[in-house]
This record gives structure tokens, sequence and C-alpha cells, in this order.
């Protein structure tokens, strides 16, 4: 199921970055943080929690899965065009590493 105007992105708190270094530690390269990309995904599973509340799981197609790997503590930012409107909303990741992403 594929929802019309809506895409996905993983969250940018923590992706490609480590804790800050001290004055003292090894001054290797740092990664930098790059900006998220927004993928249209399809919904695979919604299961009704309780009567206001879902988890909804995504189905990431396998050149993403990259993109969508997640660690404790990260969101996924979804997002809706709608005209000149650009909504976005972020939720936290409820699902174990290296399950499909689900918030």
């Amino acid at each position: 199921m594929v929802r019309q105007g809506v895409s996905v992105a993983a969250s940018a708190g923590e992706r490609g970055t480590e804790r800050p270094r001290s004055a003292t530690e090894d001054a290797g390269p740092v990664p930098t943080r790059r900006r998220p990309q927004f993928h249209p995904l399809s919904v695979a599973r919604v299961e009704q929690l309780t009567d206001d509340a879902v988890a909804v799981t995504f189905d990431v197609p396998e050149e993403l899965a990259g993109e969508y790997a997640f660690r404790p503590g990260q969101a996924l930012t979804l997002r809706r065009v709608d005209g000149d409107r650009d909504e976005r909303r972020s939720y936290s990741i409820c699902a174990p590493m290296g399950a499909a992403p689900r918030v």
C-alpha cells in the first residue's frame, strides 16, 4: 500500500556522527553529517495498538537498506507535500536493530 504524497526520510539525529571528541583524544577524521534525503516508501503493515494509536512498519527496497539502517534512539521524519505546503513530523523508531523501520 503506497499513500499518495507521503515520503519518508531517516532522521539526521545520530546518523553519520560520533560523540564529540575531547582535545586529548586522537584527532583523526570525524565523519561528517549529511542531510537526509526523502524517499517514497510503501507501508508494509499498520498495527492497531490502542483506540487512538497505531504502529506503522515500512517496506524499504534493498537499494535503500543502508539509508534506513538505524540504531536505538533514532527517528524517521515523515513528509507530506500538499500543494505549496511541506509538512514534516518525526517519530521514534520502535523496532529492533536490523528489522524494518517501525514507528
